[in-house]
């Protein structure tokens, strides 16, 4: 199997059942999206989860926007006030830091910062392109800037210049469901309150919440014919 995660932010007992439900073999491929952080309360308890999976799995993990505005912020960038604004807030209080308190950040583990940093920007295969935002379709992979990669607000229809198919997350849907463009498959739905995960061999949509309720959503073949 190949497993693909969208944007998680902060929502722990969705992933854990998420997760559960899938039980992915130490032999199945596993992709992580972004956006790990932020808006939920367990932030700290979403990147524990990841680290173990990394360590345990065959798992690779692409960097989201809050992803680097929580880096830019440790290294003395000027993304704090977006951060607070966006979800930072929440992902301070998971580690029992203040939002006022800059220098606290010390107080978030050092393998977590390793894991932050070791983030990629983009993953490739044979058949697909796996990001965190939708690309620039007409540049070729190594000519995207990180705001495409990570911040670019278009949800487009169009093919890339390589003709693989683009997965991405970054762009939550509102209606809850996993949705395509053209050929390109947004699988953010953390602002309905459900997170998703896409498998990219059978095309079926799995979805877990807070709550711990889980849902299948149906067969996505017609997207990949």
């Amino acid at each position: 199997m190949a497993y693909v995660f969208g944007d998680i932010h902060g929502n722990l007992q969705a992933l854990r059942t998420l997760w559960n439900q899938l039980q992915p073999t130490h032999h199945d491929e596993i992709i992580f999206l972004g956006d790990y952080v932020d808006r939920g309360n367990d932030s700290k308890g979403v990147i524990d989860f990841l680290i173990k999976v990394k360590q345990d799995y065959n798992a690779r993990f692409i960097m989201g926007n809050h992803e680097e505005m929580m880096l830019d912020c440790r290294y003395g960038g000027d993304y704090w006030s977006n951060w607070m604004k966006y979800g930072g807030d929440q992902t301070l209080k998971s580690y029992g830091i203040s939002d006022t308190q800059h220098q606290e950040l010390t107080l978030i583990p050092e393998s977590h910062w390793k894991f932050l940093n070791q983030l990629l920007p983009y993953i490739e295969n044979d058949l697909y392109i796996f990001t965190h935002a939708c690309l620039n379709m007409s540049k070729p992979l190594k000519q995207q800037t990180s705001d495409e990669l990570r911040w670019w607000p278009n949800l487009s229809d169009k093919e890339h210049v390589s003709g693989k198919k683009v997965i991405f997350g970054h762009m939550s849907q509102r209606s809850g469901k996993p949705n395509y463009y053209g050929q390109n498959l947004c699988i953010d739905t953390s602002i309905s309150g459900w997170i998703s995960c896409f498998d990219t061999q059978t095309k079926i949509g799995h979805q877990a919440n807070q709550a711990a309720e889980y849902s299948s959503r149906g067969c996505f073949e017609h997207i990949f014919k």
